[in-house]
């Protein structure tokens, strides 16, 4: 495989769902291309660090909340200049 025929792969490579004849195309490439290789490191790098953060869930009223307070800021800016900004 060349460079171009391996990128679309790499991070389905990094996160080990290639089938088994394609993980070893790209293994094989991988393995005697540096450029290659360290496009692969630093994929599997960035989703280690993005796994390290942690997302909350917003509370089941998060939206509803957050739509009220977009209305009202509206309809207030509205209400004092007769434009909406």
């Amino acid at each position: 495989m060349t460079c171009g025929e391996v990128q679309p792969f790499i991070e389905d490579y990094a996160d080990n769902s290639l089938d088994e004849h394609r993980k070893k195309q790209v293994k094989e490439h991988i393995d005697s291309c540096p450029d290659c290789q360290s496009d692969f490191d630093i994929t599997v790098q960035l989703k280690t660090l993005l796994r390290a953060f942690s997302t909350e869930e917003p509370e089941c009223d998060y939206f509803e909340k957050a739509t009220a307070l977009i209305i009202a800021k509206i309809s207030g800016d509205a209400g004092q200049s007769g434009e909406v900004h």
